[in-house]
């Protein structure tokens, strides 16, 4: 893709620079605990200051399965799986590197909705992936949770090769609220390639900061595109007001 005449942050480049040392990050994860005996939350356990292990954790939410309201039901349903899925954290990242590829994908969106710190090192590595399929996955998972720590990967792969993965990248960044998004993404708004463009005033709408009126503007006035007008109208109606 033709560059955007944007630098990134320095942030930005020294993880991009890390990425090239490091291709992969592979992280070490303990061992969980030895089940205890049957457990009972009482306030002494917190006062003593000891700490329920994950069995723990999973029999109070398998009982919680048997509870007569179907709210509680699946609320400990999606705990037992986000609980599960971190005892199996190093299963699921390996999953994720290697076999084929729908089950690649979702072990990496599995990674971003247990939204642990070790978790999203691990899918964050997949930005580097070789596959363009994989680093767009990568980025789609980064969605559920929108992790802080995701934020500058997210950035540098403003630069990807693949243009499939820059437009990704645009949406996912526009649900951050960060003052340096609207300066990274105008970029693609005026840029030469109209569906980027396209998929850039919309990310700016969702954004709705302010900064981005004037373009928004200079865009809707001199593009003959109609897709790119219409794109640029709308996203001028979602922006917060001034102040």
């Amino acid at each position: 893709m033709q560059a955007t005449g944007k630098s990134l942050p320095e942030d930005a480049i020294l993880y991009s620079r890390k990425i090239q040392r490091n291709s992969r990050v592979i992280l070490k994860i303990q061992a969980c605990a030895k089940p205890s005996a049957d457990f009972e939350y009482s306030d002494t356990l917190v006062e003593e200051g000891k700490f329920m292990t994950l069995s723990d954790r999973k029999r109070a939410l398998t009982r919680a399965l048997q509870d007569p309201e179907e709210l509680v039901r699946a609320a400990a349903s999606r705990a037992l799986d986000r609980v599960e899925g971190i005892e199996r954290l190093q299963n699921i990242f390996e999953t994720a590197s290697s076999g084929e590829k729908p089950y690649r994908i979702r072990a990496i969106h599995f990674l971003g909705f247990l939204n642990t710190a070790e978790s999203i090192d691990q899918m964050l590595a997949f930005l580097q992936d070789p596959e363009p399929d994989i680093r767009v996955a990568t980025v789609k998972a980064a969605q559920i949770q929108l992790p802080e720590r995701a934020l500058v990967p997210l950035l540098s792969s403003l630069e990807d090769p693949d243009i499939s993965v820059v437009q990704v990248v645009i949406e996912t960044l526009s649900h951050y609220r960060d003052p340096r998004i609207t300066e990274f993404l105008v970029p693609f708004l005026i840029g030469p390639e109209p569906e980027t463009a396209c998929v850039a005033a919309e990310a700016l709408g969702r954004n709705g900061d302010p900064k981005a009126e004037h373009h928004l503007i200079k865009v809707l006035q001199e593009t003959d595109d109609p897709f790119l007008k219409t794109r640029t109208a709308e996203a001028l109606g979602n922006l917060r007001p001034n102040g």
